[in-house]
């Protein structure tokens, strides 16, 4: 599975490391420190995904199962991962700057 991941995101490895720009993601394998390209990850928070859910369907249950066309509604949490090998490296982040990060992988 490594391999394949990196062969898919070698074309930008290069360029991540000439520029030296963090990469946001939305997987967490794309943070690991071994595969070195993503800096931070943002991954919605499954369980309050269904809890979200769970009070839409209720709402709608509420009111006769009537529902707002066209209504999007942003998830409410997500789940951060840095890869702070890279992230101290590069962009001097410190371990005290981490508080709201859910994951550090080093």
């Amino acid at each position: 599975m490594r391999s394949l991941t990196a062969k898919r995101c070698n074309p930008w490895i290069p360029f991540t490391r000439k520029y030296k720009k963090p990469v946001i993601v939305g997987v967490e394998i794309l943070v690991n420190p071994k595969l070195d390209f993503g800096t931070f990850a943002v991954i919605p928070d499954n369980i309050s995904l269904g809890i979200q859910a769970a009070e839409m369907i209720l709402d709608a249950m509420d009111n006769n199962w009537q529902v707002e066309t066209g209504m999007v509604a942003s998830p409410r949490s997500v789940y951060k991962i840095i890869n702070f090998r890279q992230a101290g490296h590069q962009f001097n982040i410190s371990e005290e700057n981490l508080q709201d990060v859910d994951k550090v992988l080093k």
